[in-house]
């Protein structure tokens, strides 16, 4: 019975933790696409076009934000099940832990992530790293309460995965980006070189 308890008071703080974290580093996207890194002057929807064309033909498709979302939405709701199965208890009441309950909270996530695709680049930036930053601490604190791991190592396991994932997704945009508007760039540089030549023979 206390290790159901504490299996519960470990959910309830992740819960709790999560939902600041979200308030917190929601706003925070914006100013790392606004502020911390300032691209050419080539729109977001280019370069969103560009970086997917690039990613399809490099076989990145694993890492692709919309994957690592939909891996973490699966990962935690496998864990969430594991963990249940082990004891502890679910505290969100909207969430049925049956089988057929898990499975239809990993299609609304799955759903949820299908959806922010459609949103405006910034936004879904940050959607895509918010909810796989919680989903994947969330899959974190799962396993480490069903291995027993005393509070409050689980919600710190968690939240470091969380914070990981948030950085890893905004160094991984970045780098995008700049190989994106390098490219572009690139692609610019010879076509007005041709256009050069083309004026030149002309003459």
């Amino acid at each position: 019975m206390k290790k159901e308890s504490n299996k519960s008071i470990n959910k309830i703080k992740f819960n709790i933790i999560s939902i600041i974290f979200t308030f917190i580093f929601t706003p925070s996207g914006y100013a790392q696409l606004s502020d911390a890194y300032q691209p050419p002057p080539i729109s977001t929807q280019t370069l969103a076009t560009a970086a997917a064309e690039t990613s399809s033909q490099s076989g990145d498709d694993l890492m692709k934000p919309e994957n690592i979302a939909m891996a973490a939405a699966v990962t935690d709701v496998m864990t969430t099940g594991l963990a249940v199965a082990g004891g502890a208890v679910e505290m969100n009441p909207l969430v049925s832990t049956t089988p057929l309950g898990l499975l239809a909270l990993a299609g609304t996530k799955i759903g949820f992530v299908k959806y922010v695709g459609t949103l405006p680049e910034p936004e879904k930036r940050v959607a895509l790293k918010s909810s796989s930053s919680i989903w994947g601490g969330a899959a974190v604190n799962n396993i480490a309460v069903y291995l027993a791991a005393p509070p409050p190592f689980p919600v710190i396991a968690g939240l470091i995965m969380g914070f990981a994932t948030w950085n890893g997704m905004s160094n991984n945009y970045e780098t995008a980006d700049k190989k994106v508007a390098a490219s572009l760039a690139k692609k610019r540089d010879g076509n007005n070189d041709s256009q050069k030549l083309s004026l030149v023979n002309i003459k």
